[in-house]
């Protein structure tokens, strides 16, 4: 093997020590101490991070050995991942990350509190310890890989959020009937089935939506026009050719027709070139070919489309509607739809947060901070202090009644 030189300015290490690199067969490098029993991909050549390294394993020794002291059972034969990174936020700022593997249980551990709220995701609803061992075991057979598609490139999480989040459902379905750049013959097969019926529901909606901006246009007093009156009641007997003035109830609804317009033809388009997946004999190889080729990202863009035109259309028929409320009626009628759209948003939201599991995720990671703030310790002391204070007036009250 050629020696390893550090590029870039760097100061080189002297001696990895009891180190030992090894080669992946997929060709990256990475390095195992067989006496402390210690994985790293972090490039140690480099002075940095072996430095950070051995002070991050000594960190974690001391820790565990406090453990053992004190009749915690951690098991002598695990081994310890350590990774070195840095922050996404300030790339002068150096992270240590890490984990334990228990072979004998085949889990993984750590040695602080470590709340599973992101890794738990998937669990949804009420779940058991059981059920959290088990998804723990789940991430002993994991061997996480950098994605071909990259979620966590900014450019399509700002897709994602004006799609209403549809392209990282797509993705994820997409990635479910591809195995090792192999697509399985019947998931993808039920997948574009599903795909092609949200499609024709999506058409037909749309068309409501078509419908329902061509009637909201048709109130008099949404369009206003010159030496018209505003409000309720309004002189609607113009002639034909006088422009109408400019008014944000109508432009949103013009706005709205556009989206649903596009998404009916996105879905008219899109059932017409996928219609082949399902009635045709389109073998499993070729629709391979064809997603790698194409990549997934684009495709999931592409197939979520429909859905995001849709929910832009039905969002901008809303801002219309509230418009119109705020601007042509009285003050009574501005309350009941004031009051009314704010207890339905709440409930979208409810809705949402409930069915993707937020709504979890969030308390949880509240109720996290909060086991970790000041005050959670205050009343941690304070409450057996004040329910001992209680017993004592309630025995001195029923001595005094007796």
């Amino acid at each position: 093997m050629f020696p390893h030189v550090v590029h870039g300015g760097k100061v080189a290490v002297d001696s990895l020590g009891a180190w030992t690199p090894l080669v992946h067969p997929d060709g990256s490098l990475y390095f195992y101490h067989a006496s402390k029993r210690i994985w790293t991909n972090t490039y140690i050549y480099e002075r940095l991070y072996f430095d950070e390294i051995e002070e991050c394993s000594a960190f974690l020794e001391f820790n565990r050995q406090t453990f053992l002291a004190h009749g915690y059972p951690i098991p002598a034969s695990c081994e310890l991942v350590i990774e070195i990174g840095t922050s996404d936020d300030n790339r002068e700022d150096i992270l240590w990350r890490y984990y334990y593997v228990d072979h004998a249980t085949r889990a993984i551990f750590w040695l602080q509190q470590h709340i599973l709220w992101k890794e738990v995701h998937a669990v949804q609803g009420a779940f058991s310890p059981d059920h959290i061992y088990h998804k723990i075991q789940e991430f002993y057979c994991i061997h996480p890989e950098t994605d071909g598609w990259v979620l966590s490139s900014w450019i399509f999480r700002a897709l994602d959020l004006l799609l209403f989040l549809a392209p990282s459902s797509v993705v994820e379905g997409l990635c479910n009937i591809i195995i090792d750049d192999v697509v399985v013959d019947y998931v993808w097969r039920d997948y574009f089935k599903q795909l092609m019926e949200d499609w024709d529901m999506l058409i037909l909606q749309g068309t409501v939506v078509l419908t329902a901006n061509v009637s909201f246009l048709a109130i008099p007093d949404v369009m206003h026009f010159p030496a018209q009156p505003s409000g309720i009641g309004g002189d609607s007997d113009v002639q034909a050719w006088v422009r109408p003035q400019f008014a944000w109830s109508a432009s949103l609804s013009y706005v709205s027709t556009l989206f649903a317009l596009g998404s009916v033809m996105a879905g008219l388009y899109l059932v017409r070139c996928n219609r082949a997946q399902i009635e045709l004999s389109t073998d499993a190889p070729k629709v391979s070919q064809y997603l790698n080729s194409r990549h997934l990202v684009p495709l999931a863009v592409i197939y979520s489309l429909p859905y995001a035109l849709l929910m832009w259309g039905i969002t901008f028929f809303l801002a219309a509607l509230l418009c119109f409320t705020f601007d042509s009626t009285d003050i009574a009628s501005r309350l009941v739809v004031g009051a009314g759209s704010l207890v339905v948003t709440g409930w979208l939201f409810l809705l949402w947060g409930v069915t993707s599991g937020q709504f979890e995720l969030v308390l949880v990671k509240v109720w996290g901070a909060f086991e970790r703030s000041y005050l959670y310790g205050w009343l941690e002391d304070a409450l057996p202090e004040v329910a001992d204070a209680a017993d004592r007036y309630r025995s001195v009250i029923v001595t005094t009644l007796r």
